[in-house]
């Protein structure tokens, strides 16, 4: 069973709903979240209008054991599962609920490789909708076009396969973001998911005092083309999130010498240096 707390007034409002450790081994969220319970706990926040739920932990056991997930990566191919096998697709049947009555999602995640934080943004329809729930989370770089890109590799061939926490929680009207706080392991991160918290409660109305003047101006990169793993290999240098790279460079090398090549310049959006063989690689994209 999983942790779930939840804070509610008697006036009508949006429910908020906030999730950490969707993927185990990421331990900011679960951090920032109790944090922030802990407030809630103590009365130092107080919901005004509508209600927040917190799950700190959705992979219980992946996070136990410091792992991305245990036979199922929790953000892939998320639906109901009327004959869960898997230990993540039970979990999903008891997430799928929460997304389905959210109005607004903030999905708490960060990752392998060092660099900035960032949001990931819905389809550019969603554009107008989602940029100003980004805007009050203290994060300036948005992301978006995954989906896109994902459908778009070629590995995949059932489109439900790209489907995570925020796409589900969109299908069913939710305003929905992922917050990407910086490399795993970095403290910084802790910092920047409770930012992101209070910024979304304050947003939505459910805790107004903690509003903040929003004076950044987002930047933009739209992933273009994603690269998976097909055998072993290596990056060509180190790379970190969002470093440049110009048209003919080397991203890297298969074990074979065979050479990736940049087909455009662009940056470099998530480098996984650790990638085991089958799993997304990194991607490509372009600044708006």
């Amino acid at each position: 069973m999983l942790e779930i707390v939840t804070f509610a007034s008697k006036n009508p409002g949006t429910n908020l709903l906030v999730l950490g450790a969707v993927h185990g081994n990421e331990i900011c969220g679960p951090k920032a979240i109790r944090h922030i319970i802990g407030r809630f706990n103590a009365g130092e926040l107080t919901v005004a209008a509508g209600s927040v739920t917190f799950v700190p932990v959705c992979n219980p056991r992946a996070y136990e054991e410091n792992k991305r997930f245990i036979e199922h990566n929790l953000n892939r191919a998320f639906k109901r599962r009327e004959q869960p096998t898997l230990y993540e697709h039970h979990l999903m049947n008891e997430l799928a609920p929460l997304l389905e009555s959210c109005d607004v999602l903030l999905d708490i995640h960060s990752y392998t490789a060092g660099g900035p934080a960032f949001a990931f943004r819905g389809l550019d329809e969603l554009r107008d909708r989602e940029e100003p729930f980004i805007a009050a989370l203290d994060v300036d770089h948005v992301i978006y076009g995954w989906g896109e890109a994902y459908a778009a590799s070629g590995v995949v061939k059932d489109p439900v396969e790209s489907m995570g926490t925020t796409e589900y929680a969109r299908e069913h009207g939710a305003i929905a973001t992922t917050v990407e706080c910086g490399q795993h392991l970095d403290p910084a991160g802790v910092p920047v998911a409770i930012r992101a918290i209070e910024g979304a409660l304050a947003h939505c109305g459910l805790v107004p005092e903690l509003a903040r003047v929003q004076d950044n101006k987002l930047r933009r990169t739209r992933i273009k083309k994603l690269f998976y793993k097909q055998r072993a290999g290596s990056f060509a240098k180190p790379w970190k999130h969002l470093d440049e790279m110009k048209q003919g460079e080397v991203v890297a090398t298969f074990d074979d010498g065979e050479a990736i090549i940049a087909p455009f310049t662009g940056r470099i959006v998530l480098p996984n240096a650790t990638c085991p063989v089958g799993q997304e690689w990194f991607y490509l994209g372009v600044d708006e």
